[in-house]
């Protein structure tokens, strides 16, 4: 348990001191994490931002054991991370992890099989495995209508949230989502953000979300630990990131113009209660100083 303000908090993933580097030994061995230390509490919800070659891939993948600690610790509540099949196959059922462009990993006739293949990895009763595919496939805003469907028939919004619901159909207790929304139209980008945010709102799921968009970054998480070649140049809760300008201006942040405005209305004498996130906020404060 974690000690923070006059609340203790479950810790869902802790790593302390991890460096992890490619081609170790040769020639051309690259670093890819140097010294990395950072809680993720139960239940909250984290954005990972940072430009390319920041590390931020790199990272998550240690968080399900898809790559082991080189230097250092990473512990998924409370167990350190350990090159042990049997831990490694439950650590991958508890951590769930969507890479960039998931549907490229859709390869069922149907739906209905893509979504069922976690499950009937688990050996799990065709009963139970049908009820995880319903679930699942609620849970990402589709109808069983799509169940029978050819998954390369869809959009790509659809594919992608079919992707997911796989990686839901595992029931994780952490869902870790690299780029989400990496190469979508505006549409395709707000079916997933809005999948995430009914995600966010079951609070036995801790969300990590890794993006180079700051809008969706702002719209999704509580808190956010910026990368810079390798390290953890900040950690704290978006709204206080993004009003310090000289952390801001240091690495390159670009704060989305609908959080610049909320404060800009603050400066103007406008009672503004709740930070602009999202369009919706924004237009709920602004018409209560209308």
């Amino acid at each position: 348990m974690e000690e923070r303000g006059s609340l203790k908090r479950d810790i869902a993933i802790e790593v302390k001191g991890l460096s992890y580097i490619y081609s170790r030994g040769l020639p051309y061995e690259k670093e890819a994490l140097t010294s990395v230390s950072i809680k993720i509490f139960k239940g909250e919800a984290v954005g990972i931002v940072g430009h390319t070659g920041s590390g931020k891939s790199t990272l998550i993948q240690h968080f399900n054991g898809l790559i082991l600690p080189q230097v250092g610790t990473v512990k998924v509540f409370g167990e350190e991370i350990k090159n042990d099949k049997k831990f490694l196959k439950e650590l991958r059922r508890r951590v769930g992890l969507v890479f960039q462009f998931p549907e490229s990993q859709l390869f069922a006739e149907t739906v209905y099989d893509d979504i069922a293949f976690g499950p009937r990895n688990l050996k799990l009763p065709e009963d139970e495995v049908k009820e995880r595919v319903m679930w699942a496939i609620n849970e990402v805003g589709l109808t069983s209508e799509y169940l029978d469907r050819s998954p390369f028939s869809l959009s790509g919004g659809e594919k992608r949230r079919v992707a997911i619901a796989g990686v839901l159909s595992m029931k994780p207790e952490i869902l870790v989502l690299d780029e989400p929304t990496a190469g979508l139209d505006p549409q395709g980008t707000e079916e997933i953000l809005s999948v995430v945010k009914r995600l966010k709102s079951e609070k036995d799921v801790t969300v990590i979300f890794v993006s180079h968009s700051m809008e969706d970054i702002l719209s999704l998480v509580d808190r956010i630990f910026v990368l810079k070649e390798g390290r953890v140049v900040v950690e704290g809760k978006i709204e206080e990131v993004f009003k310090n300008k000289e952390i801001v201006e240091l690495f390159d942040l670009s704060v989305p113009d609908i959080f610049l405005l909320g404060e800009e209305l603050k400066e103007k004498g406008f009672k503004i209660d709740e930070p602009f996130r999202d369009p919706l906020i924004a237009k709920k404060e602004i018409v209560k100083n209308i």
